[in-house]
């Protein structure tokens, strides 16, 4: 059995996404969307900066607060879309929205998601924000963003087309 505790590293924690994960799960959790290169252009940035380790220094308050769209989080991190969480693990999208709230951070549904947006605004209400691929028929997102403002979303709207996304990986957009 695997067990998320046991990892020190990240690189730990893919070793153990590989070994458990099947493969159309794995891939693009590894390779991210698009062609592919965003997480290793993401370590090659990170790379770059090097944190320190700082000893005998007062933690009792530390405050990486900080404000987004008027609301103060805990932190200026949050949790991302994954389209297919809710294949992964049953109800993963309300675990994740809930352990946000808990953290005082954001989590942002993705337009793929297998839970409502309903039901993950009553799980995560003032953190939930909505990623959208805006639809061909302009009365589809006018409704999903319309679901999402009545149930007392904050919005964050990614507009990438598949039109894009295929000209993006070098295949010919389709008609």
């Amino acid at each position: 059995m695997f067990d998320a505790r046991d990892a020190v590293t990240i690189a730990d924690l893919r070793r153990m996404a590989r070994r458990r994960l099947p493969e159309f799960a794995f891939i693009p959790m590894e390779t991210g969307s698009g062609d592919g290169s965003g997480p290793g252009r993401n370590m090659q940035a990170f790379q770059k900066h090097t944190l320190l380790t700082r000893v005998l220094v007062d933690i009792g308050h530390i405050d990486q607060s900080v404000s987004v769209f008027g609301r103060t989080y805990a932190s200026p991190f949050g949790i991302s879309a994954v389209g297919y969480a809710g294949m992964l693990r049953r109800d993963a999208d309300l675990l994740l929205a809930r352990a946000a709230a808990a953290a005082n951070i954001p989590f942002m549904l993705s337009g793929g998601s297998s839970a409502s947006i309903e039901v993950v605004a009553r799980v995560a209400p003032n953190h939930t924000w909505q990623q959208l691929y805006a639809a061909r028929d302009p009365k589809l997102t006018d409704r999903i963003l319309g679901r999402a403002r009545d149930a007392g979303w904050t919005f964050s709207s990614t507009r990438r087309t598949a039109r894009f996304r295929r000209e993006m990986i070098g295949l010919p957009a389709r008609a």
